[in-house]
């Protein structure tokens, strides 16, 4: 059944979920940072699973939802045929297709986090999936990790340490996920936390958010890729890259890279 109307649905499965034909803030974030044709290709197109979305996967639903995933796959890495098929045959079950060291890493993962105890499990609900007609003129839908009272959590997994991700979040996507989710009514008002954790060394966990010029700038982003997915659904076309020439272009960074490196090669001579 993928006829959910507007409101909050808790214990939607994530294939439930995919088959609610709404707007889901990755299509619209692909939309804002590359063309309406990268976003229906996407839209279209399922992603495969990775080895990061494995562990978040897994680390995901033992932490929020008390929930053993994970499928061990008895080998030492993916590289023969047989344990592909195995890896594949897991996933066709709903399981997550791990190796055993891989497992070892979730579980220090879920360690680590419930030390931290961030929230109270019996005060919230895991993967709660809400549905929105948004007033620009599209239904859109949301999934979150975990919804409260007065606030909801988003857990992300990275291989960057604290400072890198935060000062990339205004355009790797995570800023504007929060704009986007932050559009559904249920959401507008209440406070937001990111728990971000490492995937390596001791598996380290934090929580974060944006301040208020970050917000300002994602919501920008959010709303104006809203309304151009609207028009593309409205007008039926996804364009792409308008006609033209495009020039590679010496940026600062660009400019400046070069003469770092060519001191370097001058001094070195």
């Amino acid at each position: 059944m993928s006829d959910y109307g507007p409101g909050v649905h808790p214990g939607l499965t994530t294939e439930e979920y995919d088959a609610i034909p709404a707007l889901r803030s990755s299509i619209a974030s692909t939309l804002w940072r590359n063309t309406p044709a990268h976003a229906r290709y996407e839209e279209l197109n399922s992603n495969p699973s990775t080895y990061e979305m494995d562990l978040g996967t897994a680390a995901h639903a033992l932490y929020l939802e008390g929930k053993d995933v994970i499928e061990i796959i008895e080998a030492d890495s993916w590289r023969k045929a047989a344990d592909k098929e195995a890896r594949d045959q897991a996933r066709a079950r709903g399981k997550v297709p791990l190796l055993p060291r891989q497992v070892d890493i979730v579980r220090d993962m879920v360690s680590e986090l419930t030390a931290k105890n961030y929230f109270d499990h019996r005060h919230g609900l895991p993967e709660v999936t809400i549905i929105w007609d948004d007033p620009i003129g599209v239904r859109c839908k949301c999934r979150v990790d975990w919804l409260e009272q007065d606030r909801w959590f988003d857990f992300k997994t990275t291989d960057i340490p604290r400072d890198r991700w935060l000062s990339s979040v205004a355009w790797s996507g995570t800023g504007f996920q929060k704009a986007f989710y932050s559009r559904a009514p249920q959401l507008r008002d209440l406070e937001h936390r990111w728990i971000v954790q490492e995937r390596y060394g001791f598996y380290l966990s934090w929580q974060g958010t944006t301040d208020a010029q970050i917000a300002e700038i994602c919501a920008y982003q959010a709303e104006m890729a809203t309304a151009r997915y609207a028009q593309c659904k409205r007008e039926r076309k996804w364009p792409g890259y308008p006609e033209g020439v495009y020039y590679a272009q010496a940026t600062p960074a660009v400019i400046a890279r070069h003469e770092e490196t060519r001191l370097m090669k001058e001094s070195a001579a």
